[in-house]
């Protein structure tokens, strides 16, 4: 039981719906650090992918790759759907204008978090009125659920962020889609219910991993060490996901630096910490017990990955990238078909750095957005695997406790059995999930997360309901009201 209890109290971090950096009901200051005239603008995506794909790409172009068979041993070979991950990708990392204490921001970065949105509400001001002077990282809580295999060093943990490109932020606040109130109204008895954003409509999970003096290796000033995703075994069945430890140095002069032990710091998307970062992070805790290492401004803060979502399709389009210590040789969920198809693109140095793990589908073909149940042996389809294995690498089948009561009856048969894992995951399926009812609490609706199943926009568990479009962060209570970190 006490672990079952560990299982759902962690693995609600495993949402869209990524907890604030603290929830204080003190009073509201601003770290004394803070230049309050650090303000930075929301950058919107370009109308063309570097791939030279349109943004928004239609849905009925994004059917027809779907509905081909595509995939090998759960990873997506489909050039378009490939070459169109990969845009985005470079679409979200690209530099822009604008400016942060004093370092330029990728795109991704100038995006609004779910507490923007709320502030805006609050403050009844548009989101360009919006001053966010607290800067664009905003550490929520952070956690360890699922990962102890590479939280070696407890140090320097993973944290992130939810973010909203300007186009979905703006329907959300339009529609005041955090108000309860407003969801509720919205739910009719007996029915199917949803909202739905516009085709250029982009959520995003990026999660760090922040470099502290407790991750320095002994007898330096500028070399950290952690361990990274280095694939799985068995299966993922028997696992030694982070088996493999690297160094990190500041110093890119550092005879070290042979790119398969010790890695430069310029071979990650990084930046150095923020006083108001710095802060937010030593005065957050992890799943309700105090942190136990101190950030100061300067630490590095690495991007680990990011799961990236655009409502481009009916089911939105679904990309991880993660990075990866050989991105021309990444271990799964990618592959080197998905690798090879990155070199038609200019990115940064960096950004080439990661893998991509895609699904735009949650079986290839793709089955019916509606329907009723379908064999699933008898409709001769495949899995598509699509996760960040910095997030839900080491889920254990706890973590999808309730998979047997959804597929029971008549959809008993629909039931995908040996997708069981976070190995055996897609986002797209447990975002299908994300539906709110009168009276449905966290504790409950964590229980409905799903593997890589099938699941049909019409199952009868999504009568009485509003379905959330995907999206977990809109469920009450996933998201905390803003609140800010108060000086002891």
């Amino acid at each position: 039981m006490k672990n079952y209890l560990i299982t759902i109290v962690g693995v609600t971090l495993f949402l869209f719906g990524f907890q604030a950096c603290v929830n204080s009901s003190k009073t509201a200051k601003k770290p004394a650090e803070v230049n309050r005239a650090t303000v930075f603008k929301a950058v919107e995506m370009p109308s063309t992918l570097a791939n030279g794909d349109a943004f928004p790409t239609d849905s009925t172009i994004i059917d027809e790759w779907v509905g081909k068979r595509t995939v090998e041993n759960g990873v997506e070979t489909n050039p378009d759907v490939i070459g169109h991950a990969w845009g985005l990708w470079k679409a979200l990392t690209d530099y822009t204008d604008q400016t942060f204490d004093g370092r330029k921001l990728r795109r991704y970065e100038t995006w609004y978090t779910p507490q923007d949105v709320m502030r805006a509400a609050q403050q009844n001001v548009g989101l360009e009125g919006l001053s966010r002077t607290d800067g664009p990282l905003q550490f929520r809580k952070k956690f360890k659920f699922g990962h102890e295999k590479e939280l070696d060093p407890v140090a320097g943990d993973i944290s992130g962020k939810v973010k909203y490109n300007p186009a979905m932020a703006k329907q959300t606040l339009a529609g005041d889609y955090f108000n309860q109130s407003v969801l509720e109204n919205k739910i009719e008895d007996g029915k199917i219910n949803s909202l739905s954003f516009l085709p250029n409509a982009v959520m995003l999970k990026p999660i760090y991993r922040v470099l502290t003096d407790k991750n320095k290796v002994e007898g330096t000033d500028n070399t950290y060490y952690f361990n990274i995703w280095s694939g799985k075994q068995d299966g993922g069945k028997d696992i030694k996901d982070f088996a493999k430890k690297i160094k990190v140095t500041t110093d890119l002069n550092n005879p070290a630096i042979d790119n398969e032990t010790t890695y430069g710091i310029d071979q990650f998307i990084y930046h150095n910490m923020s006083a108001a970062e710095a802060y937010t992070y030593n005065h957050s805790s992890k799943e309700g017990q105090e942190f136990d290492d101190t950030a100061k401004v300067g630490d590095p803060v690495i991007l680990l990955g990011s799961h990236v979502s655009t409502r481009e399709s009916r089911r939105w389009t679904w990309q991880t990238f993660y990075w990866t210590p050989n991105p021309d040789n990444p271990v799964f969920p990618s592959s080197n078909k998905v690798a090879e198809i990155r070199n038609g693109i200019s990115f940064t140095a960096p950004a080439k750095h990661y893998a991509a793990s895609i699904a735009y589908s949650m079986m290839s073909p793709a089955l019916p957005f509606t329907g009723p149940p379908v064999d699933i042996k008898k409709a001769d389809v495949e899995p598509v695997y699509g996760l960040n294995p910095y997030i839900e690498g080491t889920f254990t089948p706890d973590v999808f406790p309730d998979q047997d009561k959804f597929y029971s009856g008549a959809y008993k048969k629909q039931f995908y059995e040996g997708n069981i894992t976070g190995i055996t995951s897609n986002c797209m399926s447990c975002h299908s999930q994300a539906y709110f009812k009168k009276g449905l609490s966290i504790p409950v609706a964590v229980k409905n997360f799903l593997s890589d199943q099938y699941v049909n926009r019409n199952a009868p568990w999504f009568e009485s309901s509003i379905q959330l479009d995907f999206a977990w962060s809109l469920f009450p209570g996933f998201e905390p009201k803003p609140s800010q970190v108060t000086k002891p």
